[in-house]
């Protein structure tokens, strides 16, 4: 495991991936055996089973056979005459009777041993073998056809009088030492006490030392004249050999498994119906089942088995096939697996180094625009404080502004009052005017209070171009103040043309006044010269007063219009103002974002840059597979 784990991934992908396969063939075969070996285990089991029941219903079949075969002979008259004139026959062969049969048909019997059944008639003349000459050929067929071993006809004295296969039994008396204790002499005596020739008799298959030892099974029946209830001619017997049953039940068999019969064992340890295991006679082990089969009182049992090789062998043989398709898939598995890596690698180190360059462009880029984002909001915030100041300088320009339009506002209030003073005063002058005439002879006192009107109109008139000078320079101010404020500004300098028009409209009719103030006192030096130009002089000096006062009240309105003009002024300054500080503060908020975006182009620069260098590891790892 260490030194898969030191290998790199490139050739440690393909060996786990065939690993993997290996296991999972692996698992999968075993589980598939395994599932596959007991179903092939239920399934021959299963087929065991169908035999051993098809073997008990051929096995009841036979058994009812032979009962037939029973039923016929001992009800055939062939038979009963057969036992009644064997009897006799036997009899007159004398005290060794025995002996010179089995002489006859036994010794000098011509034919081999185990076909001495082929002598028909010995040759003596004695009506036994005429007897046996007529029986021989029809009891012999039948018992060959039929599968039989032996068939024995007893009288009821026990004698043996006739069998088909001539052993050392032939011709012997069941009691014996030598058949006294063996199955035949059991069925002879149970077959003696039935009065029904339907029933049978049985005895077990035990070893018959007659037949070399070999297991034999005897059924018999009683022959009766008239059947049934009639007199006892005698017992009929059949010897049953084992192959009787088994060669029929063998032919149900297969290889590894047969079918065959029991007979006697104890109904006590044996399992009917479900499969043991157990031992052969070759010590081989095996599986059967027992199946149970009586007939008229008599239980045998048919037994189906089947050897463990031939149980075991399918899951065994399937096993080591999905094994060895198992081990050729690996082997298949382990190139195409490298195969298949490297047909992956290669698109995947092509990419890896598409990446590398698309990813190292894009970084760069990044970082680009960052560098780029960093000194923009450097700038952003370099020009937002110089906003900042300059909009400082714009309000503190808007307040002197407003204290000289403060200033101004005053300055026409004064020139507001003068003009009252002025129009009170001229109002005063053409009242008198209007007495001019009548007081011609009051006219140096008047003359005199004419100067000193003039006296005092002169310094209405200085005070009246001085307050024009000062509103042609505040209107100037105003201007150029209304020039830097730009858009805000266009306003009042309208309002500032008009006070600069109405200036010079102010300073004209103060020029003009003057040279009529330069005419009165003119004349009123003059006037002492004579009084006959008194009444001309006064009337021009109505003249004179009336167009002074209408001088004065379009005074008066300029001047209302420009105390209009200048609040308005004021306001817009205000408004200005508000505007600029809102301005400021908007430019202190642009300086605080351009701060907060060159920290975050900053950060920006530094996920750039580890972004940059765990990209480069990770290809750097990726390259190293």
């Amino acid at each position: 495991m260490k030194a898969l784990s030191s290998l790199p991934p490139s050739r440690r992908l393909p060996l786990l991936m065939a690993l993997l396969v290996a296991v999972s063939l692996l698992v999968s075969s075993v589980l598939g055996a395994l599932v596959a070996h007991w179903e092939s285990v239920d399934s021959q089991l299963a087929e065991v089973r169908n035999l051993a029941d098809n073997g008990r219903k051929t096995f009841a079949r036979t058994l009812k056979d032979v009962h037939a075969d029973l039923r016929t002979l001992a009800g055939s008259t062939t038979v009963r005459a057969a036992l009644i004139g064997l009897s006799r026959a036997f009899e007159d062969q004398g005290p060794q009777a025995r002996e010179r049969l089995q002489q006859l048909y036994l010794q000098d019997n011509p034919n081999p041993k185990g076909q001495k059944q082929r002598l028909n008639d010995a040759g003596d003349g004695s009506d036994y073998s005429r007897l046996h000459a007529y029986l021989q050929p029809w009891l012999t067929n039948f018992t060959e056809d039929r599968g039989y071993y032996d068939l024995f006809l007893i009288d009821p004295a026990g004698k043996i009088l006739y069998t088909v296969f001539k052993e050392s039994d032939f011709a012997s008396r069941l009691d014996s030492p030598a058949l006294a204790d063996s199955g035949l002499a059991a069925v002879y005596k149970r077959a003696q006490q039935l009065t029904d020739t339907g029933h049978y008799v049985f005895a077990d298959f035990a070893p018959y030392a007659p037949s070399n030892g070999d297991p034999a099974a005897f059924i018999g029946v009683p022959v009766r004249s008239g059947g049934s209830g009639g007199r006892l001619l005698g017992v009929l017997v059949l010897q049953l050999p084992i192959e009787k049953f088994n060669d029929t039940l063998a032919t149900l068999g297969s290889e590894g498994k047969r079918v065959f019969a029991e007979y006697g064992r104890s109904a006590a340890g044996v399992i009917v119906d479900d499969f043991v295991h157990e031992t052969d006679a070759e010590g081989r082990g095996v599986r059967r089942i027992r199946l149970p089969v009586e007939i008229d009182g008599v239980r045998w049992y048919v037994v189906g088995e089947v050897h463990d090789a031939t149980l075991y062998r399918p899951g065994l043989i399937l096993g080591a096939t999905l094994l060895a398709m198992a081990m050729l898939a690996v082997a298949v598995a382990v190139p195409l697996a490298r195969r298949l890596v490297r047909s992956l690698w290669t698109p995947v180190e092509a990419l890896a180094s598409r990446f590398d360059a698309e990813v190292g462009r894009s970084v760069e880029e990044i970082g680009g625009i960052a560098s780029q984002v960093e000194i923009i909001s450097g700038r952003l915030a370099h020009e937002a404080t110089d906003s900042g100041n300059h909009i400082r300088r714009l309000l503190e320009r808007i307040d002197t502004v407003s204290a000289s339009v403060g200033t101004a506002a005053a300055a026409v209030e004064q020139i507001s009052v003068s003009i009252g003073n002025i129009n009170s005063a001229t109002g005063t002058s053409e009242l008198r005017m209007s007495h001019a005439r009548e007081r011609v002879q009051a006219a140096e006192a008047a003359i005199g209070e004419l100067l000193g009107a003039t006296a005092e109109i002169d310094k209405v008139l200085r005070v009246i171009e001085g307050v024009a000078a000062q509103t042609r320079l505040l209107s100037l101010n105003a201007v150029i103040e209304s020039a830097r404020a730009g858009e805000y500004g266009k306003g009042f300098a309208v309002v500032a043309n008009e006070v600069k028009a109405l200036s010079h409209q102010t300073s004209g009719a103060t020029k003009e006044v003057g040279g009529e103030v330069e005419a009165i006192r003119a004349g009123s030096a003059h006037s002492a010269e004579g009084l006959q130009g008194v009444a001309s002089a006064v009337d021009q000096v109505g003249e004179a007063v009336r167009d002074i006062t209408g001088m004065i009240g379009e005074q008066r309105i300029a001047v209302t219009e420009i105390a209009g003009m200048v609040g308005a002024v004021s306001g817009e300054a205000q408004a200005v103002a508000r505007e600029a500080r809102d301005v400021g503060a908007s430019a202190e908020r642009t300086g605080e974002e351009a701060r907060s975006m060159r920290e975050l182009a900053g950060r920006l620069l530094g996920d750039v840059e580890r972004t940059r260098s765990r990209t480069q590891a990770f290809l750097a790892g990726l390259r190293a597979l």
